[in-house]
């Protein structure tokens, strides 16, 4: 009896050893070694694996890769046709696209008990936007329905070009921050414009306010600015006297006329908030219901600033409001930072704009000094945007107004694996930065 509980005991201890670590399941929890070949030792007994010719967990701008599919020392005839191949792509965890059998197959090769596939998975042929996102590759053969998908992430950008910022203006001219609405009128955009200098900026920013932006730009035509009657300056608040009958537009013009007029006018030194009157007078309600009885402040909220890729090829920066309240500054930090590298403000994916930092990138540690931010990146940062000295810029830039929108921040000091760097791209980042003055400057 005895003898037979022991041999119970023991088979537990056996079984118990050999069913091993518990698998991640989870898509795109990498580990943190080479995964180019994935194996199921728990379900494979055939020896079926997937491989790839990528070297590292990440990539830039894929074009076309080599995935292999081998069976080990199985000799029975294997189905080599494209249609048992299945692209997944997720953003955010969330599954935007599926692609299966020619769309992404290319080439097909067969050497032994090996099939490799050439895949097709550039943006183009993906049709996806500029950004990161998350690659699932496998097979739907019933062979290989114990064989963990092969996973790897990729940071994609158009050839669409970074118009930059700029700290300086020649002589005799200045720069204005101009608000403009982009095509889906979802976002303000802000856009330095240079014109020649001037002692009354109120009026010429309201005048290049009516004018719109240029179409270089590929932003909203037209302007939906109504009419001023007149315009002054007392103490620090701006007065804008609005007629009667500009009130025309529906919620979403008036909304953008509004907020146009309060960013682009107290960006102007000296003013830091703008008194609405109509035909002379307050008034409790304007632009479509909104109470202007009071004056006007910029909104002081942190923001993170992603990238719009308008329909001319131009990159430009966007400020997102953050609008978590009460948040410790670290964790806000943190927040912004998940913020330029998801795309993710706020717990929602921004349309049509971009993340800035490369999903790679990981953010070792942060401190506040003295109003200055250092911000210790992973070695991977150095190999950001390769070839793309304007896409280096955009998200230096990104990094620079994001964590300057902080109040207990004017400057960020970047380091790596905490190492001081000279430059990057061609920007020197071995000291304490500055946002840039002039933000999206139109060309």
């Amino acid at each position: 009896m005895f003898k037979a509980i022991f041999n119970i005991f023991l088979i537990l201890i056996i079984c118990f050893s050999a069913s091993g670590i518990p698998v991640n399941d989870s898509y795109f929890d990498l580990p943190k070694f080479n995964f180019n070949t994935i194996k199921n030792k728990q379900n494979n007994e055939n020896n079926y694996t997937y491989n790839a010719n990528i070297h590292d967990k990440f990539i830039y701008n894929p074009t076309n890769i080599e995935f292999t599919m081998s069976y080990g020392s199985n000799k029975e005839n294997f189905n080599t046709n494209n249609s048992q191949i299945v692209v997944e792509i997720y953003k955010n965890d969330n599954l935007i696209k599926q692609y299966k059998g020619s769309k992404i197959v290319k080439n097909i090769y067969k050497d032994k008990n090996k099939v490799k596939y050439i895949l097709d998975i550039s943006m183009e042929n993906l049709n996806i936007k500029s950004g990161n996102y998350n690659i699932k590759i496998y097979s739907d053969a019933e062979k290989f329905s114990n064989i963990p998908p092969y996973k790897l992430s990729a940071t994609y950008f158009s050839n669409a070009k970074y118009i930059g910022s700029k700290n300086n203006v020649d002589k005799k001219h200045m720069f204005i921050t101009l608000f403009f609405p982009d095509k889906q009128a979802m976002y303000l955009v802000p856009i330095s414009r240079k014109i020649p200098y001037t002692r009354k900026p109120i009026g010429k920013t309201i005048k290049n306010l009516q004018l719109g932006p240029k179409n270089t730009l590929g932003l909203s035509e037209g302007s939906p600015i109504p009419k001023i009657l007149w315009k002054s300056i007392k103490g620090t608040t701006a007065i804008i006297n609005l007629p009667s009958n500009a009130d025309i537009y529906g919620s979403t013009g008036s909304y953008i006329a509004l907020y146009s007029l309060i960013n682009s006018i107290t960006s102007i030194y000296g003013v830091d908030s703008i008194q609405f009157l109509v035909d002379g007078k307050k008034r409790d309600f304007f632009f479509h219901g909104i109470e202007i009885k009071k004056p006007f402040y910029p909104n002081t909220l942190p923001k993170a600033y992603l990238t719009l890729e308008t329909d001319t090829k131009k990159f430009l920066l966007v400020p997102v409001e953050i609008n978590k309240q009460n948040i410790d500054i670290n964790d806000l930090i943190i927040n912004i930072f998940n913020s330029l590298q998801k795309g993710y403000v706020n717990d929602y994916d921004m349309n049509y704009l971009t993340s800035t930092i490369p999903s790679n990138i990981r953010l070792i540690d942060f401190y506040i000094k003295e109003n200055i931010l250092n911000i210790n990146f992973s070695k991977e940062f150095l190999n950001a945007y390769e070839n793309r000295d304007d896409l280096k810029k955009m998200m230096i830039d990104s990094i620079l107004y994001s964590f300057t929108s902080l109040p207990e921040v004017n400057k960020v000091f970047i380091k790596v694996e905490g190492k001081i760097i000279n430059s990057f791209g061609d920007i020197d980042i071995s000291k304490p930065l500055f946002p840039p003055a002039f933000i999206n400057v139109e060309q």
